[in-house]
């Protein structure tokens, strides 16, 4: 993570610069301040989402850094979405699925349709998390 923390550092504005090298140091000592948990949260997911973290530390490293994630707010909240995702899922448990379909609002912004006999969900998979947009019996 420090690594992460100092590449991200080249690329920051001051005041971003200087507290992405406190973050590097942090990381390196193995405690991160609450003040940059934000931060840290911003940087593992640009490492995550920009391939970065796969093409350098291969999928080991990768993982890594998404258990990292998941110890942040940040990553309690996506965890709370997919928990409310596959809760929403378990509606179709037994059953035939009849049609899914994905569509695309926007380019990042898709939805993922599924239809099992009066069963319908539709979900929302955006760049940060995947949420039930619709459930209906």
């Amino acid at each position: 993570m420090s690594a992460e923390a100092l590449a991200a550092s080249h690329a920051l504005e001051e005041p971003r610069r200087s507290e992405a090298v406190l973050l590097a140091r942090a990381a390196e000592a193995g405690e991160v301040p609450a003040e940059l948990v934000g931060l840290l949260e911003q940087v593992v997911l640009a490492s995550l989402q920009g391939g970065r973290a796969r093409q350098l530390y291969k999928a080991e490293g990768e993982r890594t850094l998404v258990r990292l994630l998941l110890r942040t707010p940040r990553g309690q909240e996506i965890q709370g979405q997919l928990a409310a995702v596959n809760d929403a899922l378990d509606a179709l448990r037994g059953r035939l699925v009849d049609e899914v379909r994905v569509g695309m609002r926007s380019p990042g912004h898709f939805t993922v349709d599924l239809r099992a006999g009066s069963i319908g969900i539709t979900l929302t998979v955006r760049p940060y998390g995947v949420s039930v947009e619709s459930l209906t019996a």
